[in-house]
């Protein structure tokens, strides 16, 4: 197997679908079926059953699809420890980002952060700020820009490791965030 394999199974596994799958990875169905297959014959077990509802996982393939996301974060993880010990910064990003920041923001600020860091990339996933907090939450982003109060009530955002702040330069951050009278930048910052 390989890297593709990899991201294949943790896509089919989260969508359920051959169709949508292939759609996503931009390959066509019978490749993806290939690819199934190979994999199949790899391990000498069926990972897949197909019925009249789609697609069901059988234990051997629900395993390797939840060995995938393991799989993509190690060679991601090899990737970056190796192209960083030249002391380049150098990888990829991985952002969640609401969908009004990602139209009117983040584009500016994705340029001037490619020309300081030419050889870092960046994928960016849009949603609603509460499917972006999901995105952090469940660590598949590095990290998100939300608007508003989008963390939920069952969930606390204090267990993110570190929060950032982007505040146009003009604007103060009791004018932003309403709520929280007397913070400012040196109290965050603690």
């Amino acid at each position: 197997m390989d890297d593709r394999d990899w991201v294949m199974l943790e896509n089919l596994y989260f969508h359920n679908n051959i169709s949508k799958t292939a759609q996503i990875l931009y390959i066509s169905q019978p490749a993806l079926t290939k690819r199934i297959k190979h994999i199949e014959k790899e391990f000498q077990v069926p990972i897949i059953e197909r019925g009249t509802r789609g697609i069901r996982f059988t234990a051997e393939g629900e395993y390797l699809a939840k060995c995938a996301g393991e799989m993509i974060e190690r060679m991601r993880q090899m990737k970056e420890t190796i192209w960083n010990m030249n002391q380049e910064v150098v990888g990829t990003i991985r952002l969640g980002v609401s969908n009004i920041f990602a139209k009117n923001m983040l584009p500016n600020i994705l340029r001037l952060f490619k020309n300081r860091y030419p050889r870092v990339d960046y994928e960016v996933i849009t949603g609603l700020s509460s499917e972006v907090y999901n995105l952090v939450y469940n660590k598949k982003v590095y990290f998100g820009f939300v608007r508003g109060d989008s963390h939920g009530r069952n969930r606390n955002v204090s267990s993110l490791k570190k929060i950032f702040v982007l505040l146009p330069r003009k604007k103060s951050i009791s004018n932003s965030f309403p709520n929280c009278r007397g913070l400012n930048i040196k109290r965050m910052r603690t």
